[in-house]
């Protein structure tokens, strides 16, 4: 079975943790198995000591868009712009190129907008901050949007994977009519 870790968000170790161990266990407890880690620059670079498998059948893959950008990436970015390619579009064309995957699994579903790929889906939502005042104010109200508008897609698409019994409330309080 060829499964896909999608981690895309630059998020702290807690969450790349928990994958990791994940991922960890799949290839260790099943050799059949073969994962690849599709993840971001950041989380590798601050992480670097949970991405050391010693098995053939885990291979690690930095996400190629979120690379840091260098002193000539504002007249590359310019150019990019001119022809209509953000690097909001880079980042969904390199993940929506990922094929060939039987699972994938994304790390963190919750802030984030909604990515088709092939295959069947699972995502963890590790909360619903924004849902909240205390946590709304630290987005715009244009990312905000974004986030509610993808959710649906999120629950259509994927089979919800949660880590305790109050998210999975959190998840019937905001989307009762997803299952």
């Amino acid at each position: 079975m060829k499964i896909a870790f999608i981690d895309h968000l630059p998020v702290g170790t807690g969450i790349i943790r928990l994958a990791s161990k994940l991922a960890r266990s799949l290839v260790e407890t099943d050799k059949n198995v073969e994962l690849t880690f599709f993840t971001h620059w950041s989380n590798f670079q601050n992480n670097k000591e949970l991405f050391d498998f010693k098995t053939p059948n885990f291979k690690l893959e930095i996400l190629a868009s979120t690379f840091p950008k260098n002193r000539i990436y504002p007249y590359y970015e310019k150019a990019l712009k001119k022809i209509g390619i953000t690097d909001k579009n880079r980042l969904k064309k390199e993940l929506e190129s990922i094929v060939g995957f039987d699972v994938i699994y994304f790390t963190s579903a919750h802030m984030s907008r909604y990515y088709n790929i092939e295959g069947i889906k699972f995502a963890t939502f590790h909360d619903f901050n924004w849902k909240y005042a205390f946590g709304s104010a630290n987005f715009s109200k244009k990312t905000l949007h974004a986030f509610n508008e993808s959710m649906p897609s999120w629950f259509e698409s994927t089979v919800p994977v949660v880590s305790s019994d109050f998210i999975k409330k959190e998840i019937d309080k905001f989307y009762p009519l997803h299952k």
